[in-house]
């Protein structure tokens, strides 16, 4: 079984690559994505909303979206903490973050670049040179994230992010120090809590966590939120802005108990 932050759930067809290519839609239900996972809601019974996947695009400060979301950034990491064994809050600040328009939606995301071993180059990220110039092996890597929460004033974003035992993306989030540097686009997103609902079900695993905490955040306080979260075990469990029933994996297949909690 695959861990968590490597699961899809969502209808589209075309898994994204590991290298900077076109911006491709997301992976097909049970591919492995090796990203944070993006979340939407969409309408189910009447009076009620359940989550998928997208990464459909967002006017930002009269830019397109996918003009706005193409532009390469570079951010410097002000500080880190450990909000569990398995999830890091970065919050990286620096003055191009100054580009970055309003952000109406709750699951806002961002794609962090990461250079290949054996790359000869480092943050900030020329993307369209490198590509111009060098083999696509030594492409820089791609991971997206949600954004936690953006302060305009301070010019800082913060992300929690997945930590994991594998890939460049997981070896940087174990090492990273106040300091260090890092290049992304973005940021993209698509849905906010509808102020009408009744009741909304939010469901997910730690890669969605920071999508269900902004959603929480920002729902009607009209509306009664259902939130599921699956995590390996009680280490795992982080605070939330409110009320949240802590699924444990405990070694089963990832997504197992979390589907058999919604049923």
């Amino acid at each position: 079984s695959r861990p968590p932050w490597e699961r899809g759930s969502t209808t589209n067809t075309k898994p994204t690559p590991d290298a900077v290519g076109p911006d491709p839609r997301p992976p097909t239900v049970g591919k492995a994505p090796d990203y944070e996972h993006q979340t939407h809601a969409r309408r189910g019974t009447p009076g009620s909303w359940s989550f998928n996947q997208s990464v459909r695009s967002v006017q930002l400060d009269g830019m397109g979206a996918d003009e706005q979301k193409r532009v390469v950034k570079t951010a410097t990491v002000e500080s880190v903490e450990e909000l569990s064994p398995q999830m890091v809050r970065l919050v990286l600040g620096g003055p191009e973050l100054g580009q970055i328009g309003e952000l109406p939606f709750t699951d806002h995301y961002v794609k962090l670049f990461f250079p290949p071993e054996g790359a000869d180059y480092d943050h900030p990220v020329d993307v369209d040179h490198i590509r111009d110039t060098r083999p696509r092996e030594f492409w820089p890597v791609t991971r997206t994230y949600t954004i936690r929460r953006f302060d305009h004033d301070a010019l800082q974003m913060v992300l929690d992010c997945v930590v994991h035992e594998h890939g460049l993306a997981g070896r940087w989030m174990r090492e990273v120090q106040p300091g260090d540097r890092v290049s992304f686009r973005g940021p993209g997103g698509a849905w906010a809590p509808p102020k009408d609902a009744d009741t909304i079900l939010l469901a997910g695993d730690e890669a969605a966590l920071p999508a269900i905490a902004r959603s929480m955040e920002e729902m009607s306080p009209a509306t009664r939120a259902v939130v599921l979260c699956e995590v390996e075990d009680e280490s795992g469990e982080i605070e939330m802005p409110g009320p949240v029933t802590w699924v444990h994996r405990r070694g089963a297949a990832p997504g197992q108990a979390l589907a058999q909690a919604v049923r």
